[in-house]
């Protein structure tokens, strides 16, 4: 497989024997097909404002995420395609009278990102504050890969890190698995992504299980089709411009910077 991308990569410091045996790993890897299910988790970041310390409100909300919520999501995957959706158990409330639970209703987003990798398109489909986006592209980031190396849901992995205006993005790919993907709409490494730490973003997101297995008949991998189409530049204006209305009126709150990754 040999996907399109804006993306780009640069490895960096010394190949190690680890390395280059994960490079023909997935060199090998890359002529079979990869079929399959992998489970994250989301944890909402919460970004202090030191401007709104004083602020009641504000120190309620910091309150609050001492035990920030978390989020559930899958990424189905095949050697054509990958979808990032909500785990449907996550959707249930089990307890709704907890404020716990509440609070977690009120932080969840709903999206999916679509990713074909034989055309290189991504579209990501959003619904922000009630109106529904359909986001074209992805962003360019150049990856430089280190030779930091570290195991996550079973899988040996290395570190990647790219610089933009935003501020330093880092994540953990493995080429055990050998497709262009991620979670939500981070991508454009020599394997799947299985955490992320991006810049300015709202969540950090971390693989707890990977299951590789054919995919059955109510996983599809379909291309979200329901919203307003809109570049990615064009969607985080949106969102700043929304995000600027409600902080004026007293509202709005610090996870809710940035338009995705």
């Amino acid at each position: 497989m040999n996907p399109k991308t804006n993306n780009s990569f640069q490895p960096i410091g010394k190949i190690s024997l680890v390395f280059l045996g994960w490079m023909l790993f997935a060199a090998l890897g890359f002529s079979q097909q990869v079929q399959g299910v992998v489970h994250y988790v989301e944890t909402m970041v919460f970004k202090v404002d030191s401007s709104r310390l004083s602020d009641p409100r504000y120190q309620q909300m910091m309150t609050m995420f001492q035990n920030p919520p978390s989020f559930k999501k899958h990424l189905r995957v095949c050697d054509t395609a990958s979808l990032y959706v909500q785990d449907p158990q996550d959707l249930e409330v089990t307890s709704p009278d907890d404020p716990s639970a509440r609070w977690k209703m009120m932080m969840r987003q709903e999206n999916e990102v679509y990713r074909n990798f034989n055309s290189g398109e991504l579209v990501e489909y959003a619904d922000f504050m009630g109106k529904k986006f359909l986001i074209a592209g992805e962003e360019a980031r150049t990856w430089k890969i280190s030779m930091e190396q570290k195991e996550i849901a079973g899988y040996p992995c290395m570190k990647a890190t790219a610089v933009d205006s935003n501020g330093t993005h880092e994540v953990w790919f493995t080429m055990s698995i050998p497709v262009s993907s991620g979670p939500r709409s981070i991508g454009g490494l020599p394997g799947l992504v299985l955490e992320a730490n991006m810049a300015n973003a709202r969540f950090n997101i971390k693989a707890e299980k990977v299951d590789l297995r054919p995919l059955s008949s109510d996983e599809p991998l379909m291309k979200p089709d329901k919203g307003k189409s809109v570049t990615r530049e064009e969607y985080r204006s949106i969102v700043r411009e929304k995000m600027k209305e409600m902080q004026q009126n007293g509202g709005g709150g610090p996870w809710m910077r940035g338009g995705g990754h």
